[in-house]
């Protein structure tokens, strides 16, 4: 089983948020954040930490991040997902589309400057 074995390596937890319309007190749309899923196993994935490109005095540095997590949780694109490692928790912002496979998912995340 390959998801088992998957599993083991999955030692963060995480919540995703997603953006849904509700109606305001005058009748009016609104949008606000929901917690969707909550607690969710993952693993999050750091590779890159490249030099990035110099933008006039100032160098932007990149690092991808992906998330790794079961197939059997519908993540949409353009999700919150707050990860918890150890006592740490990090959010990230604008979730790729997920890659699905039969034992797991991949979603390529952006780090986040706002805390939930």
């Amino acid at each position: 089983m390959v998801k088992g074995h998957l599993a083991v390596l999955w030692n963060d937890f995480c919540d995703v948020y997603e953006r849904k319309t509700f109606r305001k007190e005058d009748g009016s749309a609104g949008l606000r954040r929901e917690r969707v899923f909550c607690d969710l196993p993952c693993r999050v994935s750091y590779s890159g930490g490249r030099a990035g490109k110099e933008r006039g005095s100032l160098t932007e540095a990149r690092q991808e991040v992906k998330l790794f997590l079961g197939a059997e949780y519908p993540v949409k694109a353009g999700s919150v997902i707050v990860v918890r490692r150890k006592n740490t928790n990090t959010a990230y912002k604008n979730s790729s589309p997920p890659a699905v496979y039969s034992s797991h998912q991949e979603i390529s995340l952006e780090l986040s400057e706002e805390i939930l």
